[in-house]
C-alpha cells in the first residue's frame, strides 16, 4: 500500500502533519527522522522555538521551576549568610590570634559539647583547628582570611534566625559568645585561622 500525501504540494507526509491519519493509511515508513530531513523542494524541518508551550507543558515547567527553587531555598547553604555583615561585631585588634591560645577555650565552653566526637551536630567539629577548617555537612564553616564570608561567625553572632549558636534553648548551660569574643573569632579567621 502506498502512502497518500495529504499535502497540496505533493511532498511526503510526516507524522506531524497527521499522525493518526498516517497510521490509518498504513504508512509504516513514516517516522520522525524523515520529517527532519530535507525533501526535494523543501527546507529541512526546524523546531519552532518561538511557539508558546502547550498548556500542559507550561504547568509541568512551572512545577519544575518552583520545585527546584524550593529545594535550593531549603538547602543548608541557602540560609548560611542571610545576616548582614554590617551587623557583625568588628574584628578584635589583637595581633597573632591563634586557635590553641585564644579560640579553643571559647569553643570548649560554648560549642564543643555538641560539636565534637563522632556524633557532632551537622558533622561539624570545633574541638581542633583542623576540624574547624574541614567544616561539616553543609560545607566550610570558615573562610580563612575572610570572616565576613564565614558562616560560623554569623551563627555565633546570632545573625542567622534559627541558626543561633549555641541554640537559644541551650544557653542556660552553654553561654553565647560576647561581642568581644565574636570579634576575637573574626580576628583569628581574618589573620589566617592559625
Amino acid at each position: 500500500m502506498k502512502c497518500r500525501s495529504p499535502r497540496s504540494d505533493n511532498t511526503r507526509a510526516t507524522p506531524w502533519d497527521n499522525p493518526l491519519g498516517a497510521a490509518r493509511q498504513g504508512c509504516a515508513e513514516l517516522s520522525v527522522a524523515p520529517a527532519l530531513e530535507a525533501s526535494p523542494g523543501r527546507e529541512p524541518a526546524q523546531p519552532d522555538l518561538g511557539r508558546p508551550l502547550p498548556r500542559e507543558a507550561r504547568g509541568l515547567r512551572d512545577v519544575l521551576v518552583w520545585g527546584i527553587a524550593l529545594v535550593l531555598a531549603l538547602s543548608p547553604q541557602a540560609a548560611d549568610l542571610s545576616g548582614d555583615p554590617r551587623e557583625l561585631p568588628p574584628p578584635s585588634k589583637r595581633k597573632n590570634v591563634s586557635f590553641g591560645k585564644d579560640i579553643k577555650s571559647l569553643f570548649d565552653r560554648s560549642c564543643v559539647k555538641c560539636h565534637s566526637g563522632e556524633k557532632a551536630k551537622g558533622r561539624l567539629r570545633l574541638d581542633s583547628r583542623e576540624s574547624v577548617l574541614k567544616g561539616g555537612e553543609s560545607g566550610a564553616a570558615i573562610v580563612s582570611g575572610n570572616s565576613e564570608q564565614s558562616k560560623l561567625v554569623f551563627y555565633v553572632a546570632d545573625l542567622v534566625p534559627e541558626m543561633q549558636m549555641p541554640p537559644l534553648a541551650k544557653r542556660g548551660g552553654f553561654p553565647a559568645l560576647t561581642k568581644e569574643q565574636v570579634g576575637l573569632v573574626r580576628a583569628w579567621i581574618d589573620q589566617g585561622a592559625k
